[in-house]
């Protein structure tokens, strides 16, 4: 269980370090090059625009579905935009 524990705190140290708000800055950066609104981009993921606003700013996370969804929606090298590593 100490392994475990152990990994989770490296990754959210790592993604921190890596500059999290960085990516999320980026994703919103992404979604302004496409044309998109925030409203639209929460539709083609089936998820509430309020939901996506808050990934975007970086206060939510998204599930593993929702990266899945999003990764068939704008292609597999993108995913770490929303994902936010």
């Amino acid at each position: 269980m100490k392994n475990s524990y152990n990994l989770i705190t490296r990754v959210y140290n790592v993604m921190h370090e890596r500059g999290h708000e960085m990516k999320r800055a980026e994703l919103k950066a992404f979604r302004i090059s496409k044309g998109f609104t925030q409203k639209d981009v929460a539709e083609m993921l089936g998820i509430s625009t309020s939901h996506y606003a808050c990934i975007e700013q970086g206060t939510h996370n998204p599930s593993t579905e929702l990266v899945k969804v999003f990764r068939k929606v704008f292609g597999y090298e993108y995913a770490n935009l929303i994902i936010g590593s």
